[in-house]
C-alpha cells in the first residue's frame, strides 16, 4: 500500500497527491461526485477541506479514498528521479 506524503488542491475537483514513491499524481475526484457521501464534495467549500492521512485522504463528511485508489486513478505529473553516481577510476 502506498503512503500519501502530501496533497495540493488544484481545482474544485482535482488534487495533486505526492506518494512515498516520490511520484506526484493528479487525481480527478469528480468521477465519484455521483456516489454516496462524495455527492457533497461537488460543493467547492467542502471539497477544499480535504486532508491527507497516511494511507489516503479524507473530508469532514467522512468521505475518504485510499492511497491505492488515488495511485490507480491519478495521472503521473512528477516521476521519481533517481540519482546515479558514477564510480571513479
Amino acid at each position: 500500500m502506498y503512503r500519501v506524503n502530501s496533497i495540493s488542491i488544484v481545482s474544485d475537483r482535482e488534487l495533486d497527491v505526492q506518494f512515498d514513491t516520490g511520484e506526484t499524481k493528479r487525481c480527478d475526484i469528480s468521477r465519484y461526485f455521483d456516489k454516496g457521501l462524495f455527492r457533497q464534495l461537488s460543493n467547492p467549500k467542502l471539497f477544499r477541506q480535504v486532508r491527507a492521512i497516511p494511507y489516503g485522504i479524507e473530508w469532514p463528511n467522512e468521505a475518504d479514498l485510499s492511497s491505492d485508489t488515488l495511485f490507480a486513478i491519478g495521472q503521473t505529473i512528477i516521476t521519481q528521479i533517481e540519482t546515479v553516481t558514477e564510480a571513479r577510476s
